[in-house]
């Protein structure tokens, strides 16, 4: 018996939904091959592993960075954005551990990275969550983070993320 199955999955988001199980990569390439069910949505085939492969213990990296802009300070005595308290505003972010960045001005950035116990179904070598691709919906306020079992990588693929997102702030990506 083969210790991984392969999934067609399809959909994003909550319209996110495994389409076919298959035992091998074969018949997931061939059924995609073939459009299945005719569905709009663009098919993936994930490698799952099964039975004792499938659980795995132990720790995974987890890195990130945050970026806000110094006018996104939210001022409860008017209910609304606004720069009115910006010094105050400075200082309540630096007590948080955030710092300026000289690539983008008028933004306070974060690092953050630790080690974290994880117990369960067998993460993906490297995760990616944030970063470019909802940054349209974050608004200003942008961030990403990293999973990674190796900790070298994760960052890697993190200050990779943070590149691609300094540029699309500063608007030249």
């Amino acid at each position: 018996m083969s210790e991984k199955v392969f999934i067609v999955t399809s959909g994003e988001y909550s319209a996110y939904h495994i389409e076919r199980v298959c035992a091998t990569r074969e018949e997931a390439e061939n059924y995609v091959a073939k459009g299945g069910k005719g569905l709009l949505d663009e098919r993936s085939i994930e490698e799952w592993p099964v039975g004792d492969a499938a659980y795995w213990t132990g720790q995974r990296w987890v890195c990130g960075w945050s970026t806000r802009p110094i006018d996104s300070f939210y001022d409860w005595d008017t209910r609304q954005y606004s720069a009115r308290n910006i010094p105050e505003y400075r200082n309540r972010l630096f007590e948080q551990g955030w710092e300026e960045d000289p690539a983008l001005p008028d933004h306070f950035v974060q690092w953050s990275g630790r080690w974290d116990d994880y117990d369960g179904v067998k993460p993906p070598d490297i995760e990616v969550l944030g970063g470019v691709e909802t940054r349209k919906f974050i608004g200003p306020e942008s961030g990403v983070m990293v999973f990674g079992i190796d900790k070298d990588r994760a960052e890697k693929v993190l200050r990779d993320e943070v590149a691609k997102l300094k540029a699309q702030i500063a608007g030249i990506a």
